[in-house]
């Protein structure tokens, strides 16, 4: 996973839906061990991005009222897709509606400090596995193919990302592996489909590697509830 270098007095942040409990759960082995070690299930708002940290009061004041001002929503994930050629990444889809509540909520949340450019446009996405070969994608895809799991985004969080932390070499039959004890953070190509466009966020590590990239740590620091 790309991160930006911060200057001196800046952190690493990002903002993203963590899925519920119940929803975690049926998701979780479907994704490779990496992702699983590093953090929970999750839909990424805005990626990570360098910020003073004395900025940090205006920014949780600015994502509390984007908050307020959304109201929560359904979300269904059903079938998998991969963001190759462009990047070796297996995802899980979001349904249409869900992902223009997302693109809009994105939006907000891309103005007054996170007014900056993105990496990538945004796609809504649950991430299954990345940086590992396309034959080894392709078994995350067939085996979240007929996935469809529903939860209600009833809030977001604010989260500090850290560099350094290195991803166990997974298996890519997604078997399974210690569950983290905290919180994590276009049309895609479905197994045997056309290609799709840039997701929001680049893997990290070197494609074809059939291993996972290094992934950093992640640690909650605010949960904004939905209530507009």
């Amino acid at each position: 996973m790309w991160l930006p270098t911060p200057a001196e007095g800046e952190g690493i942040f990002g903002v993203a839906i963590e899925l519920p409990a119940p929803a975690a759960a049926l998701v979780d082995p479907l994704r490779c061990p990496a992702q699983r070690q590093a953090f929970s299930p999750h839909i990424t708002l805005v990626g990570p991005f360098a910020l003073p940290e004395n900025a940090l009061p205006l920014l949780r004041r600015h994502l509390a009222d984007v908050a307020a001002a959304t109201a929560p929503f359904p979300v269904l994930l059903s079938g998998a897709a991969t963001f190759l050629p462009v990047s070796p990444v297996a995802y899980l889809r979001v349904d249409d509606a869900a992902a223009a509540r997302l693109t809009s909520l994105e939006a907000a949340l891309r103005t007054g400090l996170l007014d900056v450019p993105s990496r990538f446009p945004f796609v809504p996405h649950v991430t299954l596995a990345m940086a590992h070969e396309p034959d080894q994608l392709e078994r995350f895809l067939a085996q979240a193919a007929s996935a469809a799991v529903h939860f209600e985004a009833r809030e977001f969080g604010l989260y500090r990302l850290k560099k350094g932390r290195a991803a166990v070499d997974g298996q890519a039959d997604g078997t399974s592996a210690p569950q983290p004890d905290r919180p994590g953070a276009h049309t895609g190509r479905a197994a045997g489909g056309t290609s799709a466009p840039h997701p929001d966020q680049a893997a990290g590590g070197a494609a074809g590697t059939g291993r996972p990239a290094l992934l950093p740590s992640a640690q909650q620091m605010a949960v904004f509830s939905l209530h507009g």
